[in-house]
């Protein structure tokens, strides 16, 4: 009974490597990505904490400012206090722009180092940090996104899809935009006693299989069967690196083992690869088009600012101005469509009407005012776009 807490309390410690350590492991790390042929990344809870979203193991002595993970809580922490501490979580996860170690992965991912990223984590940020959706593996789902039950069609939100507090519950209320569907939309969120989705875990498998380099970053790599996933790079003689503040089962397999934060290793990393790692920046892409099935009206949606073809639900509601005709019509919800009862085409006239387009304000983002000539509207033609691409000033707190 001892020796299992002590054993317990063991992989609960954190250790540190001096500077200079890092330093020498992060150029080794280096040598491993320049040499690889197909270099993947394995994600945990870890690589987020410098966002402000805790982890879930992380003791009351963590060097991490998140403070205790989830399941670390003081014994004395009441319902409430846990209800608080969630809630809070939420929100961060919410508001979190990508760290420095997403983004360098993002960087390593555009200059041909790094293949695919699989994750435990479902705070959607490396999505956001312009990760290519077809070279990530969430294995545990995403926060952002949701599913038809029916016909499996994905939509991406700017807001937690999860209503339930019931973990068995993955029904969101809303329904598929395909109207010759109409099913419901699912969470993707795997709880605790839920089975990863087969198919995620079989294309997990087969990357971390087809890996001759596997950096584990930001998790102990105890649970299963994600911890599977080391093994198949080992098993198929390929090397795995680890970084982690705490122990994990796989040390003695690493072929460098650094204990820090992830940011600083991936900073040290990617200097000596040459590779700059950009500013994460908010970038949405708004379209207006005639969509073929009802060409009698505009429509309106959104993209990822950094993945032009996947449609992202930023847009909470849209006002439409015109000011000429003293039209105002109030769009409260998707999909956004304005009948062309309410655009006035008079060819003599070719003054400018006003989509105030307004977004969910994780980050205290205001409205946007997308001006467009009327004349511009009337030319639209049946599947073409107009296309807006705005960024988001933090230090402003402002679209330019």
């Amino acid at each position: 009974m001892i020796s299992k807490f002590r054993k317990a309390q063991k992989t609960k410690l954190e250790k540190i490597d001096l500077s200079h350590e890092i330093e020498e492991k992060s150029k080794r790390l280096a040598d491993l990505i320049a040499n690889s042929k197909n270099f993947t990344c394995f994600t945990g809870a870890g690589l987020s904490t410098s966002t402000g979203i805790p982890d879930y193991r992380s003791t009351s002595q963590t060097i991490i400012k998140t403070g205790a993970g989830q399941y670390e809580l003081p014994p004395e922490t009441t319902d409430q206090q846990k209800i608080v501490f969630l809630n809070e979580t939420r929100r961060q996860v919410q508001a979190a722009k990508p760290s420095l170690s997403h983004m360098a992965l993002f960087a390593l991912m555009q200059n041909g180092y790094l293949k695919h990223v699989i994750s435990q984590n479902t705070d959607a940020l490396h999505l956001k940090s312009g990760i290519p959706y077809s070279n990530l593996t969430e294995l545990h789902g995403n926060t952002t996104i949701e599913y038809c039950k029916s016909c499996s069609k994905m939509y991406f939100r700017d807001f937690r899809c999860r209503v339930s507090e019931d973990p068995r519950n993955h029904i969101t209320g809303r329904k598929c935009e395909d109207t010759t569907c109409d099913g419901d939309l699912a969470d993707e969120i795997v709880h605790f006693g839920e089975s990863i989705p087969k198919d995620k875990l079989v294309e997990a498998l087969t990357v971390a299989q087809q890996s001759d380099l596997q950096l584990c970053m930001g998790t102990s790599l105890r649970v299963k069967p994600a911890n599977q996933i080391p093994i198949q790079t080992l098993k198929n003689k390929g090397s795995i690196a680890i970084v982690n503040l705490q122990y994990t089962p796989f040390d003695e397999h690493a072929h460098i083992r650094i204990h820090s934060l992830t940011d600083q290793v991936l900073v040290s990393a990617c200097s000596h690869l040459n590779i700059e790692i950009p500013e994460y920046s908010l970038k949405r892409r708004i379209h207006i088009t005639r969509p073929p099935l009802n060409e009698n009206s505009l429509s309106l949606y959104g993209t990822y600012g950094n993945h032009k073809n996947m449609k992202l639900s930023f847009m909470q509601r849209i006002e439409y101005f015109d000011s000429h005709k003293h039209i105002y019509l109030n769009l409260d919800k998707e999909p956004f469509h304005i009948p062309d009862d309410y655009l006035i085409m008079d060819s003599t006239i070719d003054d400018e009407v006003e989509f105030r387009i307004h977004f969910y304000g994780h980050n205290r983002e205001p409205y946007y005012s997308l001006l467009l000539p009327r004349s511009s509207l009337k030319e639209l033609k049946s599947q073409e776009h107009l296309v807006c691409d705005i960024t988001f000033d933090y230090n402003k707190l402002e679209w330019i």
